[in-house]
Order: structure tokens, then sequence, then C-alpha cells
């Protein structure tokens, strides 16, 4: 991992991405993960993959124990998805969080 200066603590909503490697999130992820004491968070994530998903809920269900994870997308192969499809699909994900956001004010 490269050094950051972020301190998650600061922050309400926590949005994670990784690709999807035999059935889990990558090992940069796992360490990061390892690495940070995320507790209380809203988590949102997004993955993308050539097969299948795997058990990555699983594998970030586990790991962000005591946490809320709020929303997931996937993308299967996204670089051959149809670039305004992709588009669209994000831009409905980010107003699920933003609104997501915005009730618990």
């Amino acid at each position: 991992l490269q050094p950051y200066q972020l301190k998650l603590k600061d922050f309400d909503l926590i949005i994670i991405g990784t690709p999807i490697w035999s059935g889990t999130f990558a090992p940069a992820i796992r360490t990061f993960l390892m690495q940070e004491k995320i507790e209380h968070k809203k988590i949102a994530l997004f993955y993308c993959f050539t097969v299948k998903r795997g058990r990555i809920s699983n594998h970030f269900k586990k790991a962000l124990k005591g946490n809320n994870i709020i929303s997931e997308i996937g993308f299967k192969e996204p670089l051959q998805e149809e670039l305004e499809l992709i588009q669209k699909r994000i831009k409905r994900w980010v107003q699920k969080l933003l609104n997501c956001m915005a009730t618990d004010k």
C-alpha cells in the first residue's frame, strides 16, 4: 500500500473498491482492512469480476464486522460493457448513496 494521510475516523461513509480475485478482494484491500480499525461506519462497496462474484459479500461482511454495509455494486467485465450502461448504473448507485446519507441528517 502507498502511504496515505486520511484518518478514517473523520468520515461517516467509506467507499471501498476492488477487483475480485479467486472469489475475494485483492490482497491490497485485505492488508488495508487488517491495518485499519474500521468501526461503526457506513460502507459502500464496488467491485469488478470476470466470471462471477464468488462470496465477495460474505468476505466483506466478515472483514467489516461492526459496520453497516449500505450498498454494493458489481461489474462483470466492465471493459467489455457499453460505457453508457456502466455510467447509468454508477449514477444510480451514487444517487442511492447520496439519498442514504441525506436521510441520516
